[in-house]
């Protein structure tokens, strides 16, 4: 049973960890409620039990909802990124806030707005964002939503961070679009952006027939052709229905395997006493699912 402040939440959901120079550092946030929801950082030795020393959370705290972070190290600036979605009644954005030591964040900027192919699908939010760093370039893979649904289009926005100043390089448009089918709904949603040997890989949710959420997994050469590789987890599997996940990863977004087994953290719903409470768990699994 993974160990995680709620604070005020009834429970915690959507993860991102790495593990960097032996200690975890795990993003997420308290829920529901909703007013509760704002990105924590937290800290494990042993990637089971996550303690809040030395830091004040929530490390994010705006007059909305703060929601879905992720966050990814900078090698060479030394530097910290988080992206999180804002949400209010009146306008939904992409935050971005920087840090050196991973404890102290300021807010770097907001990215709002949408571009004409999400206005042509009817599309008014820009949601659950995840984060990849390569070659000096910040790869913002976001979904592009209708309020009140959480699966849409996959888009991407590259970035970069120089002396200390982040700015927009390219708005790639719409990269993936899973469509309709007998069994799922169009659309994904909750990215998880990785790296394993000479794949990129995606983790998305897609929603069944039966209401409930899936965890699909896609692969990628380039990072813009996204090819379905597995349908990796089932909520009708294991719980009432699984949601944002993640793989464990190094600083660099590769993903980690310990003789052959991989860590995927997941937030898990369970329906208790008429509510849907969120807990955050982990599992592992052989790296041949990858399929690299």
């Amino acid at each position: 049973m993974i160990s995680i402040p709620k604070y005020k939440g009834l429970g915690v959901v959507h993860p991102d960890i790495k593990l960097i120079d032996s200690t975890y550092w795990m993003v997420y946030t308290p829920f529901p409620p909703e007013i509760e929801e704002h990105p924590c950082i937290v800290r494990s030795v042993d990637g089971i039990t996550f303690l809040d020393e030395g830091i004040k959370n929530p490390i994010i705290r705006t007059e909305a909802i703060d929601t879905d972070p992720d966050f990814i190290y900078l090698p060479d600036k030394k530097t910290w990124i988080l992206a999180w979605a804002k949400y209010s009644h009146y306008e939904d954005k992409i935050g971005i806030a920087s840090s050196k030591d991973g404890i102290n964040w300021d807010i770097e900027k907001y990215i709002g707005g949408i571009e004409e192919w999400e206005i042509e699908r009817e599309y008014s939010m820009l949601s659950q964002p995840s984060l990849f760093y390569e070659d000096g370039v910040i790869y913002l893979y976001y979904s592009s939503i209708k309020r009140g649904n959480n699966e849409g289009e996959v888009g991407l926005i590259t970035l970069e961070y120089d002396k200390d100043n982040l700015r927009v390089l390219e708005r790639k448009g719409s990269i993936l679009s899973p469509l309709q089918s007998e069994n799922y709904r169009g659309g994904c949603g909750h990215l998880d952006i990785s790296h394993f040997k000479d794949r990129y890989l995606m983790l998305c949710l897609r929603k069944g027939s039966n209401d409930l959420f899936d965890l699909f997994l896609y692969g990628s050469k380039d990072k813009i052709e996204w090819n379905l590789w597995t349908i990796l987890v089932k909520s009708v599997e294991l719980y009432n229905f699984i949601y944002r996940s993640c793989f464990l990863t190094n600083k660099k977004g590769e993903v980690l395997s310990f003789d052959g087994r991989i860590r995927l953290y997941y937030s898990a719903y369970r329906l208790k006493n008429g509510v849907w409470i969120p807990s955050i768990e982990m599992n592992e699994i052989g790296e041949k699912v990858l399929g690299v």
